[in-house]
């Protein structure tokens, strides 16, 4: 509700108390401040023995700008999502997969860097990996606009990979890695290992190139290499 003056805006949120912590707060100021168009925001919290945390926000808005509309069910709903964390994600997003194939702990590191519905992606992946030596990919282009790589490759391994193997074989298919991120997960027991690669294109390249058939391509020819099936050499 706003003050008598029309300057702040208050609002009081309770929440489950193992729902508290400062990820989740801070992901509830944004909705608040974008919800109503705000300036600035501090809080108040107050957690105790009860099953419910308080979190009080004031709002400041802009000097001069009248109180928006805004829905308060629509905010509701936004600050409910706002408490739910990556696991309550992917569960959602796994909930139709066996349990037999779940199983996983994909650790902080990755779970910071991908999406629920990726996770998912890899995931089904992984479970297709038998032999130590059987290989899974996913060439795809970054979501964040601010990722320097025009295509990332993932490779999801059962055996760790050494990168001075790794590269030469990504160089020589006409590739110019620029960033490689290591992942380790335990699936049902089982590490797997999850390199992903961010590259830029050759000069006159651009991503609309690269159609799920060419993707298809680069996979196989990296899997071919890698393997020893094929000498490494630039992909046409």
């Amino acid at each position: 509700r706003p003050d008598e003056h029309g300057r702040f805006l208050n609002c009081l949120v309770f929440l489950p108390r193992d729902r508290f912590k400062t990820s989740v707060r801070l992901r509830m100021q944004q909705v608040l401040l974008d919800a109503v168009g705000g300036e600035s925001l501090e809080y108040q919290s107050s957690v105790t023995e009860s099953q419910l945390a308080r979190l009080l926000f004031v709002i400041k808005l802009p000097d001069g700008v009248p109180i928006p509309d805004y829905d308060i069910r629509a905010l509701e709903r936004q600050l409910t999502e706002a408490t739910r964390e990556w696991d309550d994600l992917f569960n959602d997003e796994a909930k139709a997969l066996p349990s037999e194939q779940r199983g996983v702990d994909f650790g902080e590191a990755y779970e910071a860097v991908f999406t629920a519905s990726q996770a998912l992606k890899d995931l089904l992946l992984a479970n297709q990996l038998q032999a130590d030596d059987d290989l899974r990919f996913a060439l795809y282009a970054p979501d964040d606009p601010d990722d320097a790589a025009d295509l990332r490759f993932k490779v999801i391994s059962l055996k760790p990979m050494a990168l001075t193997t790794v590269m030469p074989h990504l160089s020589t298919l006409g590739v110019r890695v620029i960033d490689e991120r290591p992942f380790e997960w335990d699936l049902r027991g089982r590490p797997v290992f999850v390199y992903d690669f961010g590259f830029t294109l050759a000069a006159g390249e651009t991503v609309a190139d690269w159609t799920p058939q060419a993707r298809q391509r680069f996979c196989e020819a990296f899997d071919a290499t890698y393997h020893g099936r094929a000498h490494a050499g630039t992909l046409n």
